[in-house]
């Protein structure tokens, strides 16, 4: 009788823990719909913040008369509070207005389109919602650069109104006139001065984007 030889135990793979063909045909796609799903998830805020944005710029476009009449209250109270000896809104031929005493005289000071900050608002949110687009500029220093052009289109326009109705309170009709010429000026070379200045800071964050990646 022959010595039996005994056989080595010969691995064998679970049947829960083997990997069919299809379940290794289908890895690839599974890995490709999860690089896809991550990108969605990453684009999702830039996209909601780009709707908003352009929907926020739209509306100051079409919508600038309303602008004008927010403008000319907020210049009313502001005025009201420092120079005037009375304010009150206005109408002034069918434009939102300022009215306001100064030397025991009322003057009426129109808000009209050349005076008011609506358009250049809507085209700061716009080029807003546009920068968010920019490949390796940081979300936030898109953000920055729209805040800051909103927050400097009103700072600017208000102290614009204040200072042609006191020059006209102060200096007489001729003196708006050139008031309104001046200052004009001065807003023109501020808003190039703001342009340069943003360009630069676009600039710089996005290379420093891409040098950390």
């Amino acid at each position: 009788m022959s010595p039996i030889t005994p056989t080595p135990d010969i691995p064998t793979a679970h049947p829960d823990e083997a990997a069919t063909p299809s379940e290794a045909a289908t890895e690839p796609t599974r890995i490709r719909l999860g690089a896809s799903m991550a990108r969605a998830k990453a684009w999702l805020p830039a996209a909601a913040w780009t709707a908003g944005l352009a929907v926020a710029g739209i509306a100051a476009l079409v919508f600038a008369p309303a602008v004008r009449a927010v403008e000319a209250r907020i210049a009313t109270w502001l005025l009201g509070a420092t120079f005037a000896e009375d304010s009150m809104f206005t109408t002034v031929a069918g434009e939102p207005g300022i009215g306001y005493q100064i030397a025991d005289g009322w003057l009426a000071m129109p808000v009209t389109t050349a005076l008011s900050g609506a358009y250049v608002l809507g085209v700061v949110l716009l080029i807003t919602a546009a920068l968010l687009f920019i490949p390796r500029l940081p979300r936030r220093a898109a953000l920055t650069v729209g805040a800051a052009g909103t927050l400097l289109t009103a700072v600017i326009v208000q102290a614009r109104l204040l200072t042609i109705a006191i020059i006209w309170g102060e200096h007489g009709i001729n003196s708006y006139y050139d008031a309104i010429a001046w200052t004009g000026i001065v807003v023109f070379v501020l808003g190039v001065l703001a342009c340069i200045g943003a360009y630069f800071f676009i600039t710089v964050q996005r290379t420093r984007a891409i040098t950390t990646a």
